[in-house]
């Protein structure tokens, strides 16, 4: 149903085009988003004048600025929040291409955002319809009569009222495509127009749900190579909306097989040629999604603490990326660095080091894909450590200062660790695994209760500083006091020292050990 801003703004958008003797249709993903029942606050208009003119009028009569968003293409934006609009909207209006709104429309990528609503009759200055959909063939080309009540938006149903009808244009069938939920191109010259929409097909079928045409599906890997002519942010951004989506593994298996994976991040070919490897990468991608589905998380660790951790997961560490998509990024590639660390010691194939060489290789990937610092130092953290579990799992028994050691390393990316750990055991081959599905399940319980017990009492305060030391022990600057200060802090956070006496004396005892002293 159109929201009453939405109402007002159509209205004024189309007695603004006739009183300027202009033709503006709605088209693309509002109408798309409106037919599918999704909220939406982006609009885009195609119109037949001067574009220009037109947005700056625009603006003004709903109290808003815009801008030139493509000056190539006359596009411009209006932004509108705060009262004038209550939420934020982003109303784009490009002049129209071609002679037409059907030439406009070839010239769009996808059949379920190549539509358009006329809006030249003045049947929106009033409260319009919720759009059900009565479809006829007028003038050779789809358009349908849009009316009645939202329920049957997608039934094609010869259902209308005479009263403030309004026009679909669908000159590819798009209203079809939405009620198959499927992807369709316009024409296969459009990937080629721009190669971002390559990738904007697989964020389209994730974001919605829906599948991509087998014939769509062979012209994307046919022109897989044209993905290197787009900008490094655009790709960035469609990569990760795919990645928040609840079964994102699907999707982004299907990128691999379309060759743009490997051609978006070229390091991925050489996990290709280590038997397994990529595969193991994917299937950690998939559990760890599984774990966050249907209460699994919940019986494995509890579901207070399943619910603590899927609210950090949701957290922003920018405002496009949460440390969930982040930590489904590195889970891609967390075993980027094997291939170049692979050796074979005493019979068998080993590994040493790869974390350490992933991480910088990650590194490259990151700022290649131009993430913020703060996105960069997340992926970067669980990619040093991602190791670290795994190897306490390998214990007979675990001290309590060697979980104090993970949780002060990791820091706040201590519950993105585990939950790593957990999705990449069940990735993991049968013949590979060393303890049991019981022990690391147990490992990570003990070790995400520990931390959340840390995180909930009050914040760590340094009883000893390194002027301490070197006042009252007569130390000298160097790697010694850094040592000492780890020795208190963590028996800070294991709990025998809790008052700074307490600390001076352990001080005391560590100088008189012989490994503290030159």
């Amino acid at each position: 149903m159109l929201k009453k801003k939405a109402v007002s703004i159509l209205g004024i958008a189309s007695k603004l085009a006739a009183a300027r003797n202009e033709k503006i249709y709605l088209v693309g993903g509002y109408i798309r988003d409106l037919l599918l029942g999704r909220m939406t606050y982006d609009m885009d208009f195609a119109l037949d004048g001067n574009a220009k003119k037109f947005s700056s009028e625009l603006a003004k009569k709903i109290g808003a600025k815009f801008f030139v968003l493509d000056e190539k293409t006359q596009t411009f934006r209006i932004t509108c929040s705060g009262r004038a609009c209550s939420a934020r909207w982003n109303i784009d209006i490009s002049k129209m291409q071609g002679k037409d709104i059907i030439a406009d429309l070839k010239r769009r990528d996808f059949s379920i955002d190549a539509m358009a609503i006329d809006l030249n009759n003045g049947h929106c200055e009033s409260k319009p319809p919720n759009f059900t959909f009565a479809e006829s063939r007028l003038s050779g080309r789809a358009e349908s009569r849009l009316s009645g009540r939202a329920e049957s938006r997608l039934s094609g149903r010869a259902e209308s009222r005479r009263s403030n009808l309004v026009v679909l244009i669908d000159p590819f069938s798009g209203l079809k495509d939405l009620k198959k939920r499927i992807i369709r191109v316009t024409s296969p010259g459009v990937l080629n127009d721009d190669p971002l929409r390559l990738l904007r097909a697989f964020r389209l079928a994730a974001t919605l749900g829906f599948k991509i045409e087998s014939r769509t599906l062979k012209a994307i890997s046919v022109r897989s190579s044209l993905i290197k002519k787009v900008s490094r942010e655009r790709i960035r951004d469609e990569l990760f909306k795919i990645l928040p989506v609840d079964n994102s593994y699907e999707y982004i298996s299907q990128i691999d097989k379309s060759c743009l994976l490997e051609r978006i991040i070229p390091q991925i070919k050489k996990m290709k040629q280590e038997r397994g490897l990529w595969m193991h990468s994917l299937l950690t991608l998939r559990f760890l999604e599984n774990l966050l589905r249907k209460n699994r998380l919940e019986r494995i660790w509890s579901t207070a603490i399943a619910s603590k951790t899927k609210i950090h997961l949701r957290n922003e560490v920018s405002t496009q990326n949460t440390r969930g998509t982040l930590l489904k990024f590195v889970s891609l590639f967390h075993d980027i660095g094997k291939p170049s660390t692979k050796k074979m010691l005493n019979g068998k194939m080993s590994f040493i080091g790869h974390d350490r060489v992933g991480e910088e290789i990650l590194r490259k990937i990151s700022e290649y894909l131009r993430l913020s610092n703060k996105e960069i130092k997340v992926i970067l953290k669980i990619a040093r450590y991602h190791m670290r579990v795994h190897y306490l799992a390998n214990l007979s028994s675990i001290t309590k200062r060697a979980v104090v050691r993970l949780i002060r390393d990791a820091d706040e990316e201590t519950i993105e660790l585990l939950l790593f750990t957990l999705a990449d055991f069940l990735a993991t081959p049968r013949e590979l695994k060393k303890p049991t599905l019981k022990k690391n399940q147990e490992v990570t319980k003990k070790i995400i209760r520990q931390y959340f017990k840390f995180k909930e009492s009050r914040k760590f305060v340094r009883l000893v500083t390194g002027d301490d030391l070197i006042k009252k022990f007569h130390m000298k600057e160097g790697p010694r006091i850094g040592r000492i200060l780890e020795e208190i802090e963590l028996a800070q956070r294991e709990g025998p020292v809790k008052t700074r006496k307490e600390a001076l004396h352990l001080v005391s005892n560590l100088l008189n050990h012989s490994s503290f002293n030159p």
